[in-house]
């Protein structure tokens, strides 16, 4: 399997190959220069069937050969890029992580935090991230003092599912039923999207008592933000939404079963329509930021 960069001109570049068939690109980020991706491997011996990943950063000024940026590991997927400084939040064991900030360019690695933390992104030169055991904000700066970003407090009922595009930050419920979105100029916090339980079933009701019912389609959450600009995607049930904070509207944006991945400002689309011959998809490439704003709800 052949990983290919391809500039808006349509010229293409191949980046690398992966070693043998089972080895497969898991996702990529790019900031202009520097793109970082992950892979993994399904079927080689340990480490690399271990259930890890492995990471991978290119430069694609130098376009020398990609040079491998973390072992085998377990860490959240899409780490924050910008600069050529990438946020990698490792999974050291339960409900415990290591944030590590990269500095691709000069090579070096400094470790930010360990805990409940996660990697959240950029505002400015500022690296913004969740300590979930606070249920607050933190912002650091290139010196690593802290930072004069301004933070919201998603506060104890969040999930490590925070997102931000440098302006607007969004966040998921620790039930995943719910998306708020916060901006540095707005008076507080406004959920934009609630999933609404279905009533409890009479067997749910009837249950002796400290006996918990059976999850409601568990398929019915919310995960998975990325702010753009004025829009913020997500994902729930089995397809991908866009909410518009210009006329606080929503939509869906793609079917059941398709995959939708957020870089920058572009959003990649891909059906899954499992075509003949066999992995075989027809991509759609959007600007989400181009597009005019959703009409208002009635």
């Amino acid at each position: 399997m052949t990983l290919v960069w391809q500039e808006e001109n349509g010229q293409r570049r191949e980046v690398a190959t992966m070693p043998d068939m089972f080895t497969f690109p898991l996702w990529g980020v790019f900031d202009g220069r520097w793109l970082v991706y992950a892979r993994s491997s399904l079927m080689r011996a340990a480490p690399h069937g271990g259930g890890g990943s492995e990471l991978f950063a290119w430069d694609s000024e130098s376009r020398t050969a990609p040079r491998q940026v973390l072992g085998t590991a377990d860490f959240l997927f899409r780490p924050p890029l910008r600069d050529g400084k990438l946020v990698v939040t490792r999974v050291l064991g339960e409900d415990r992580n290591e944030l590590t900030l990269h500095d691709l360019a000069a090579g070096t690695v400094r470790t930010v935090a360990t805990g409940p933390v996660s990697a959240v992104g950029f505002h400015g030169a500022d690296l913004l991230w969740f300590d979930r055991a606070t249920a607050r904000l933190n912002a650091v700066g290139p010196d690593g003092k802290a930072g004069s970003a301004p933070q919201p407090s998603p506060g104890p009922g969040t999930t490590v599912d925070v997102t931000t595009d440098g302006q607007t930050t969004a966040w998921v419920s620790r039930d995943e039923r719910a998306l708020t979105v916060w901006r540095p100029d707005w008076a507080a916090p406004v959920r934009v999207f609630r999933v609404t339980p279905p009533a409890a079933s009479a067997a749910a009701t009837s249950l002796p008592p400290g006996t918990r019912p059976p999850t409601v389609d568990p398929f019915h959450k919310v995960a998975t933000p990325t702010a753009v600009g004025d829009l913020v995607i997500f994902q729930y049930h089995l397809g991908w939404y866009v909410a518009d904070l210009r006329s606080g509207s929503y939509v869906r944006l793609t079917a059941d079963h398709a995959h939708a991945v957020v870089s920058g400002e572009a959003l990649l689309v891909d059906p899954d329509n499992n075509s003949d011959p066999a992995q075989q998809h027809a991509y759609s490439l959007l600007r989400p930021n181009r597009l005019p704003p959703l009409p208002a709800c009635p």
